[in-house]
């Protein structure tokens, strides 16, 4: 599909104006411009670095929002590991009355391993986690960077072909 101007293309990503593009509206607005006439195109380009200063306030605001999420995660990580803590704390103490007979104590030793598998099975999947949400920051960055590499690379073939300074 050709995209025959810039209203057009606003159109068809349901946006006013480029102000109003979201990151996701964005990178639909980055992978019309194949679809674009020319002229349509350079007027992209002329606001290079509008579109730039977007992409790295994205990958800012992803970095903000990752390092929160790590910083949650480590506290949530540290309660969970002091709740393990206490209940261990707790079986060991029943461990140590003169009263327990060998059942009960074989018992609470299997409660003690017990607690120790789900806690390594809780932090296993707590890995899995933070290794998925690197991923799509990672993902994240690398997209933006892509973006900014084609829309630069764009940019000065139009500089180096004369057809921005030509309207």
């Amino acid at each position: 599909m050709d995209i025959g101007g810039e209203d057009e293309a606003k159109r068809l990503l349901g946006v006013t104006d480029r102000r109003g593009l979201s990151r996701k509206k964005f990178l639909q607005f980055v992978a019309m411009m194949p679809d674009m006439d020319k002229e349509t195109r350079i007027k992209l380009i002329e606001q290079l670095p509008e579109v730039m200063r977007f992409a790295a306030e994205a990958v800012a605001g992803m970095t903000k929002v990752h390092d929160a999420t790590l910083v949650a995660n480590e506290q949530s990580q540290a309660r969970v590991q002091q709740t393990w803590d206490e209940i261990r704390a707790t079986i060991s103490a029943q461990l140590d009355r003169d009263d327990l007979d060998p059942t009960g104590r074989v018992a609470l030793v299997d409660r003690l391993i017990l607690t120790g598998e789900r806690q390594a099975a809780a932090d296993a999947r707590n890995k899995t986690y933070l290794d998925r949400w690197d991923s799509k920051r990672t993902f994240g960055i690398l997209a933006a960077a892509v973006v900014l590499t084609t829309l630069a690379a764009s940019g000065k073939t139009a500089l180096q072909n004369g057809s921005l300074l030509r309207r």
